[in-house]
């Protein structure tokens, strides 16, 4: 596995694992959603920006400062600017789209598991079966 897959890899993880959290903050104490949110967006923007100057280094092409402007201003923006910079227009939007289904993907699968974890649903199903 190379460095850009384990970067997208993990900004998958994180995002799993913040929507997790989310799901168990919005349920005890909505004052640290905020600091989950903001460790988020850090989070987000450094996995963006790390896996798009990963995949420079591996096309070798160069990572244009709109792109990194934009990664930090807003991340979903910045990487289809850098996508378009570093490939040709249909392989640039079917890389984003896939990108982004994939983040889409990993918040949902997170959101799904903190809320089953929540309301104890999680735990009724394997008791159930044992």
């Amino acid at each position: 596995m190379n460095k850009r897959t384990l970067l997208y890899v993990a900004l998958m993880v994180s995002l799993m694992i913040g929507a997790i959290i989310d799901a168990y903050i919005f349920a005890y104490n909505e004052r640290l959603l905020i600091l989950n949110d903001i460790t988020q967006m850090i989070l987000i923007i450094t996995f963006f920006a790390l896996w798009e100057i990963e995949d420079a280094k591996m096309r070798d092409v160069p990572y244009k400062r709109s792109a990194r402007i934009l990664t930090v201003l807003f991340a979903p923006l910045g990487l289809l600017v850098y996508c378009l910079q570093s490939r040709r227009p249909l392989p640039a939007v079917i890389l984003y789209v896939g990108f982004m289904i994939g983040v889409v993907a990993a918040i949902g699968v997170g959101s799904v598991i903190g809320e089953l974890l929540v309301t104890g649903s999680l735990e009724r199903l394997y008791s159930s079966e044992g």
